[in-house]
């Protein structure tokens, strides 16, 4: 059994995604990128290559179903993902504060899109500042 760090709320808690978890992780992200909200992705890649990269990641569960995760990358970026019915609960700010406080690190950084509003508001809650503006130009070929 793969331990379980507990929110605050103690309904909800992390714990380290499994091979299990994959196919819930991927269909989130793919149903994010319907929302042109991402900055991450031009394209969804396909679930192999989705997880070929060593990316430490963790699901937040209430015990019963999955409600998004978590992850950090090497060069120390945050990303989060809930389902969106447990949106604007304050389970992803407590899930990206958890994060960091298991994967220690002096800095931390999160890509996020200028319309994505919610996003925003959760990395400025745990005291990120503004950094860089990102230009983007997408040329069919």
């Amino acid at each position: 059994m793969t331990e379980k760090f507990f929110l605050k709320n103690k309904n909800y808690f992390l714990r380290d995604s499994t091979s299990d978890d994959n196919l819930f992780i991927y269909n989130l992200v793919s149903e994010f990128l319907k929302t042109d909200l991402s900055v991450t992705f031009l394209s969804m890649p396909s679930l192999d290559e989705f997880f070929k990269n060593k990316i430490k990641r963790y699901v937040i569960s209430d015990g019963k179903e999955l409600l998004g995760f978590v992850q950090i990358l090497e060069n120390n970026e945050v990303g989060y993902f809930l389902d969106k019915k447990f949106q604007n609960k304050g389970i992803g700010t407590e899930c990206v504060e958890l994060l960091m406080k298991l994967n220690p690190r002096k800095q931390f950084f999160a890509t996020i899109n200028d319309k994505n509003e919610f996003s925003k508001r959760l990395i400025k809650n745990l005291g990120f500042k503004p950094k860089a503006t990102i230009y983007e130009k997408i040329i069919d070929l």
